[in-house]
Order: C-alpha cells, then structure tokens, then sequence
C-alpha cells in the first residue's frame, strides 16, 4: 500500500473518532435534559415508567418553562457548535491532507519532473 492509501484511511480515521465524540456529547446531554424536562412536567408519574415519547424533544415544548426553555436553547446551541467543529475539521483535514501531497511530491522524483511542454 501506498502513502496515499495510508492518508485516506487515517484521515477517516480522524473523521469518525470526531463524528463519535460529538455525536455523544450531544446525545448525553439531549437524553439528559429531556428526562429532566419529562420529570418536571409530569410526564413520568415514577421511576420504572420511562416512556421514549416522555423524554423526546416534546416534553421541552409541552412544558414550557424558563428552565426548558433554556436546555432547549442550549441543545440548540450544542448542535451548531457541532456543524461549526465538523466544518473546522473538514476544512483542516483537508488543508493536511494537499500539505502533505504536496511535500509527497517535492521529495520524489518522476518522470513528469523532466517532462517538456511544447
């Protein structure tokens, strides 16, 4: 295998170790602030009846207060900071990866190094 098959499939690598990392972030904190939201509006009458429509988005909405307002906001908030990490991270991966052809191709030499145009 070449260097180029190595860089594509680290610079995947990368790419999924960060898609994982944000998608738990945000996941652990919707999940969170959603039963929180369920349980203060009642939705969950105990413990052991967690219901998945309970805990979903809804339960913000139906329940409208100040401090579901606010996780709703933030969640809101989290999921653009997550596209704005992502872009980042494209872009830098991206950047890396013409860098390093780049200094690939200036330290061997081919045929096309001493090719004449006419």
């Amino acid at each position: 295998m070449g260097v180029s098959t190595y860089l594509y499939f680290a610079n995947y690598k990368k790419l999924s170790i960060l898609l994982l990392i944000l998608t738990i972030i945000y996941s652990i904190f919707a999940l969170i602030t959603n039963v929180i939201a369920s349980r203060n509006g009642n939705l969950v009458n105990n413990q052991s009846s967690v219901d998945y429509i309970a805990i979903s988005l809804s339960s913000k909405q139906t329940n409208d207060n100040q401090t579901n307002r606010n996780y709703y906001l933030i969640q809101c908030w989290l999921g653009v900071a997550n596209i704005i990490i992502w872009i980042f991270a494209l872009a830098g991966l991206k950047y890396n990866e013409i860098k390093g052809i780049q200094e690939y191709d200036d330290d061997t030499i081919s045929c096309s190094d001493y090719s004449v145009v006419m």
